[in-house]
């Protein structure tokens, strides 16, 4: 897995990463891996709280880029994220928007390690929808599926 990393980044011509850090265990997983793949000084960590986001996270985030020995942005987005509700409240509406509202701030967060990534030419590492299924989380879809049978 380290190999295919540092390969991935090297003939990619990256030479820094970032992560988009939450305090849970996938990501710092991501976090380690990466530091023992690459350099920890190419190994950028991004924390990107709302109001939703607990002290637990935040002290989580700042002992592992504390013992990784990586650089840490951050980023707050409730005021994203009340614009992005303020604009699109009636995209919510209906049946699913309970489902809906769980979705927008993983969505800001990806914008924004999109443009540190394209402004920076940083590659994003991010954890996927299989270590989320693993963990018993239900994509829309597959709750979808269940909820109209």
């Amino acid at each position: 897995m380290l190999l295919g990393l540092r390969d991935y980044v090297r003939k990619n011509r990256f030479r820094d990463v970032v992560i988009g850090l939450s305090g849970g265990v996938d990501s710092s997983l991501v976090a380690a891996l990466a530091v023992m793949a690459l350099e920890e000084s190419c190994v950028h960590g991004d924390f990107m709280p709302s109001r939703f986001t607990s002290d637990l996270s935040r002290e989580g985030v700042s002992a592992l880029t504390g013992a990784l020995g990586i650089d840490l942005e951050e980023y707050a987005i409730n005021s994203l994220l009340e614009a992005y509700f303020d604009g699109a409240d009636r995209a919510f509406s209906g049946q699913w928007r309970s489902l809906a509202l769980e979705n927008p701030q993983a969505r800001i967060r990806g914008n924004i390690l999109m443009g540190i990534s394209n402004s920076r030419g940083w590659l994003v590492l991010a954890t996927g929808n299989k270590s989320e299924l693993s963990m018993g989380y239900l994509p829309f879809t597959e709750t979808w599926r269940a909820a109209t049978r």
